[in-house]
C-alpha cells in the first residue's frame, strides 16, 4: 500500500467520503465505457477541486453572445448561481489517497506521455492529435482519455494523476477497487463561508444563493 498527500473531493453530504453513488455517469473523462471499473476524482488543492466541479455551472458565453446579438445587451443570461440546494447536497471533504493495488500514473511526465503516444498512435491519428496531452483534452476527445484510462487500468494502475485544464493544479482520477479515500479531517459544508468557493464564484460569474 502507498499513501499520497492530502487531497480534496466534493462529496455528497449523505455519503461516506470514499463512497460512490448508486447511479454513475459513465461518460466522465477517465471513465470506462465498458464499465469494468468506476472512477472517483479529487484534487490536491481546494480551489482546483472547486474550479473543476463548478465549471459546468458557468454561463455559456456562446449563448450570451447569440442572445446579445439578437436582442441587444442584457445580463439575463450571465446570471448563474450556486443554489442553496446544491450547497446543502455537497461538502468539501479532505481525504488521504491510499493505493491498495497499483500505482498512480502521472500522465504529464514526458517519458510516460511518449510511451502512451507510441502505444496509441492510430487512436491519435483518428482524432487528429499530434501530441497526447491528456490534461488538455476536452469533450470532443473523450474517447481518447477513456481508452487511455482503460489501457492503464489493464496495465495494473490504481489511477491517473493529471493537470487541471482550468488552472494547472494536480488532479487525480482513482480506479475504484484499487484505491481508498480516507477522511483526513472534517468535511466542510458548502453552506459555510469558504474563501476558495467565493473566489471561484467570482471568477466564474456565479452567485451564491440560499
Amino acid at each position: 500500500m502507498s499513501a499520497h498527500p492530502r487531497a480534496w473531493r466534493l462529496s455528497f453530504s449523505d455519503l461516506a467520503p470514499g463512497s460512490l453513488p448508486s447511479v454513475e455517469d459513465w461518460d466522465h473523462r477517465f471513465a470506462d465505457s465498458a464499465r469494468a471499473f468506476r472512477t472517483r476524482y479529487c484534487a490536491h488543492e481546494q480551489i482546483t477541486c472547486l474550479r473543476e466541479t463548478l465549471a459546468n455551472l458557468r454561463p455559456n458565453p456562446l449563448l450570451v453572445d447569440t442572445y446579445q446579438e439578437t436582442f441587444g445587451e442584457s445580463d439575463l443570461l450571465t446570471r448563474a448561481s450556486v443554489t442553496g440546494a446544491f450547497r446543502r447536497r455537497f461538502v468539501l471533504q479532505p481525504v488521504q489517497i491510499l493505493c491498495t493495488a497499483g500505482p498512480l500514473i502521472a500522465v504529464d511526465i514526458e517519458a510516460i506521455r511518449q510511451k502512451l503516444e507510441r502505444e496509441h498512435r492510430p487512436l491519435m491519428d483518428r482524432h487528429g492529435l499530434t501530441r497526447l496531452d491528456l490534461s488538455q483534452l476536452g469533450d470532443l476527445h473523450r474517447e481518447v482519455s477513456q481508452i487511455i484510462a482503460r489501457y492503464l487500468f489493464d496495465q495494473g494502475a490504481g489511477g491517473i494523476i493529471y493537470r487541471s485544464r482550468l488552472d494547472g493544479g494536480a488532479c487525480v482520477a482513482l480506479f475504484a477497487g484499487r484505491t481508498q479515500l480516507i477522511p483526513d479531517g472534517d468535511a466542510i459544508p458548502l453552506t459555510e463561508a469558504i474563501p476558495a468557493l467565493s473566489q471561484v464564484c467570482a471568477e466564474y460569474g456565479l452567485t451564491l444563493v440560499d
